[in-house]
């Protein structure tokens, strides 16, 4: 019975690799923001997704725009920056 409970939850996939983080994002998917045991930020998936793209991001024939991508890796290192800082000073931010 133990089982049947543990398949409803969601298999999650961490990372602190922003660079693979921009690009599960720009096929679609959704994370949020966690801050490990050691202080550092996150990024959480869900693994089954996230997986599901892995050999495509770790292919040399695999071809991204640039400037988009770029603009990710931009807009996910703010958010961890954000996080960084409301976890340190959560009063005063």
């Amino acid at each position: 019975m133990a089982n049947d409970q543990n398949s409803n939850i969601p298999q999650e996939f961490s990372t602190m690799d922003i660079y693979l983080t921009a690009f599960l994002s720009r096929k679609g998917l959704d994370c949020r923001l966690e801050t490990s045991d050691r202080g550092k930020v996150m990024f959480v998936f869900n693994k089954e997704e996230a997986f599901a793209h892995m050999d495509e991001y770790n292919s040399k024939d695999t071809l991204v725009p640039v400037a988009e991508y770029v603009r990710e890796v931009k807009f996910y290192r703010g958010l961890m920056n954000q996080h960084r800082a409301r976890t340190r000073d959560p009063i005063n931010y």
